[in-house]
């Protein structure tokens, strides 16, 4: 079955609110047994839509979706200020199989109408303006949960009030050709985020936004239930951000296992690769999180990193006054044929009952450039002042690891290019940690400062 929204009402002048009649679609499609709803030529503008079982929402080309969505609280909300609502999206559904969203058009979110504030007076230490968002925006603009048979091909996702998109809880999920064109001074516009799910394919998708790019997380609590984020591919794609290019995990207690990444470009963000096992609970954002999740068995190949850092491991000191340390950690953890440059050192760092271990970088070209400062000659702060380590210059060895076992370094190049300051020329600076350096080469290594 196919069945335009034109037939229901929708019209395509941009402005006329067409929720009723491209839900009536859906709805009637998914009654008669599943089928296709066109969104065809013109632009529509609609709030949220709820799909449905066996449904294909295809956008044909010279196809648009105005959002009409507006700050709606989520009555779950147990912050007395709540940034966004997870219940509410512009494009998804819950408890769903077999849907889909596809086609050549293109879904705008029109966040700043409704979800940021812009305040000249409150600017990002290395990218200037940024906009803050106000309270109460729907956190996924495509927003999937508890749901199976997931694709998502071909369109174009802009300014979102929050993720671009946001799957939790789903399995067999494929995200693929989409390009995400977020607004690089949004406030926490993800480009994908893939949380406790399983089974997931993400490739040759092009991404522009001002927070991560690909994130891989495992809330639990806010899925309801312990499910892992597992058996995850990722694969060419572009990634232009301001935050993360790559991260794993952060936010939940879940696993983070079996995830393979290889064949992209990331560029021009703040960090390239980031891997989290938890923040500090004292902190607010570390809310979420109460043991940390165990990230195991992960593979990075074949990438090009340009970042003011290429990799950062985080795993924070557990507050002494905490009556249950962070339990979490980072295992097997491999890097192979990586071109990266870099303004500063990269960081990995474990906690000290629970270090990182058996993380291994072979085939990495790693080139160092800028002028070093030295705020972190005498002593990189602990923890690693994640977030807030932007107004100072950074790590000035290509690595520093701290609290970690079997890190090994193999059969790569590091270079420093354009290098002044103080920059240091050992290739890794170690606090309580075992790293093995094999058949590693240095070119125009800075002399001792």
């Amino acid at each position: 079955m196919q069945l335009s929204i034109l037939d229901f009402g929708a019209v395509p002048d941009g402005c006329t609110d067409s929720t009723a009649a491209i839900q009536q679609a859906v709805d009637l499609c998914s009654a008669k047994g599943g089928g296709c709803v066109v969104i065809p030529a013109g632009t529509f503008a609609c709030d949220m839509i709820t799909l449905k079982d066996n449904i294909e929402f295809h956008m044909e080309q010279g196809s648009r979706i105005n959002s009409l969505l507006k700050p709606v609280p989520d009555p779950k909300a147990t912050c007395r200020e709540p940034s966004s609502n997870p219940h509410r999206w512009l494009i998804g559904g819950s408890k769903l199989k077999n849907v889909s969203i596809t086609g050549f058009g293109v879904i705008d979110g029109r966040a700043e109408i409704h979800f940021w504030n812009k305040n000249d007076g409150l600017e990002h230490p290395l990218y200037g303006q940024r906009f803050w968002p106000r309270l109460h925006r729907p956190k996924g603009m495509i927003h999937f949960r508890e749901s199976s048979g997931i694709v998502v091909r071909d369109v174009t996702l802009i300014d979102p009030p929050c993720y671009c998109l946001w799957l939790l809880g789903c399995d067999i999920c494929e995200v693929s050709g989409i390009r995400i064109d977020a607004d690089l001074r949004g406030p926490n516009d993800d480009g994908i985020d893939i949380d406790c799910c399983s089974n997931v394919r993400i490739s040759n998708c092009d991404i522009i936004c001002g927070d991560d790019g690909i994130a891989l997380k495992s809330d639990t609590h806010e899925l309801g239930y312990d499910k892992a984020c597992e058996n995850i591919t990722i694969t060419n794609c572009r990634i232009h951000t301001t935050s993360d290019g790559i991260r794993l995990g952060y936010e939940g207690d879940g696993a983070i296992r079996r995830v393979t990444v290889s064949n992209c470009v990331i560029h021009d963000t703040m960090i390239g690769i980031s891997l989290m096992v938890a923040i500090s609970p004292n902190d607010v954002r570390g809310i979420n999180i109460y043991k940390g999740p165990e990230i195991t068995d992960v593979v990075f190949d074949n990438l090009i990193i340009d970042a003011f850092q290429a990799f950062n491991f985080q795993h924070p000191k557990s507050p002494v006054d905490c009556p249950d340390p962070i339990q979490g950690f980072l295992d097997r953890i491999f890097f192979r044929n990586i071109i990266a440059r870099a303004t500063r050192g990269s960081f990995l760092g474990g906690a000290p009952e629970s270090p990182i271990r058996h993380i291994e970088f072979s085939g990495l070209h790693l080139t160092l450039t800028g002028n070093m400062g030295k705020d972190f000659l005498p002593t990189v702060p602990d923890p690693y002042p994640l977030w807030s380590d932007l107004p100072y210059s950074g790590v000035p060895w290509p690595f520093y690891v701290r609290n970690a076992k079997n890190v090994v370094l193999r059969d790569s190049t590091i270079a420093w290019e354009n290098a002044e300051g103080f920059w240091q020329p050992e290739i890794v600076q170690c606090e309580n940690a075992t790293v093995s350096i094999e058949r590693m080469k240095t070119i125009n290594p800075p002399g001792k400062s």
